[in-house]
């Protein structure tokens, strides 16, 4: 009886319900996210769910896929300039590294562990989120040998992580809503770098005393020591410092190297586990 005056309040059609199904949602939702991270059957529905999604929708649109891509096949020039674009992406990559080793008089990367690095190159699709955070969508996915926890960089720095994936494509946390370890060459020690979670692109650098000598324009690099990205790789530039009269820290806010609103061509580093 209860289960049958449930069932017409939620499915009925009448205006005088919507409050009582508006609850019953907003209750639905609420436990759905907050057992996303609780939950292990919940995650393996999600996971089986997304797949058969994802079968479906290859199924329906694969003549489409065909038609576009007999439509808009690519030239051999225009294949090769995609190929020489990687090339120049990972030859910048490069570059930087070897500024680094020159400059730090540290030997970052030396041929062995650079075979322990997997390279994989992928484009952004389109951005996803909310006003208090970005997402990045990328073009490759768990068919194409992308993994959780990979690194995410372009040619000016850091740009953050693979956190969810599935066979097509990969969803990226920037950096600016998360923290990351950071070196500080001018003082020569390490601190955390903590993403703002706005839409601001800034990044605050805190605990740092008044009296440290850093300045406008100071780069800041990864250490490496989390086993997720390059060593010496920027990370961000410090933007501002405002020293408050009478307080022991500074407010020091930064700006990523990397330029997280017109992203497009990006690298994936996993670091292989030393045999």
């Amino acid at each position: 009886m209860v289960g049958l005056v449930f069932r017409r309040i939620i499915f009925s059609v009448s205006q005088k319900n919507y409050p009582v199904k508006l609850g019953f949602y907003l209750m639905l939702s609420m436990v759905l996210v907050g057992g996303q991270d609780r939950w292990d059957w919940y995650k393996q529905v999600q996971r089986y769910t997304l797949e058969f999604s994802t079968a479906v929708f290859l199924v329906s649109t694969y003549p489409w896929h065909k038609l576009y891509g007999w439509l808009n096949s690519e030239s051999p020039l225009k294949s090769q300039i995609s190929k020489e674009q990687q090339r120049n992406l990972y030859s910048q990559y490069e570059l930087r590294e070897l500024t680094a080793q020159n400059l730090y008089l540290r030997q970052l990367l030396d041929l062995k562990q650079r075979d322990h690095l997997n390279v994989k190159f992928a484009s952004a699709m389109y951005e996803t989120g909310n006003f208090f955070s970005r997402k990045i969508i990328l073009d490759q996915g768990t068919q194409d040998g992308v993994e959780l926890g990979m690194a995410v960089i372009d040619a000016q720095g850091v740009v953050g992580q693979i956190t969810k994936i599935n066979p097509l494509h990969s969803e990226v946390t920037l950096i600016t809503d998360s923290s990351i370890a950071i070196y500080i060459p001018k003082l020569q020690m390490r601190g955390v770098l903590f993403g703002a979670r706005n839409l601001e692109e800034v990044m605050e650098l805190n605990y740092m005393s008044v009296d440290a000598p850093l300045e406008v324009g100071d780069v800041l690099f990864t250490t490496g020591l989390d086993g997720v990205f390059p060593v010496n790789y920027p990370v961000a530039r410090i933007s501002s410092i405002v020293r408050p009269a009478g307080q022991a820290y500074a407010k020091i806010q930064c700006q990523p190297m990397a330029n997280l609103v017109t992203i497009r061509h990006v690298m994936l580093f996993q670091q292989a586990q030393n045999k």
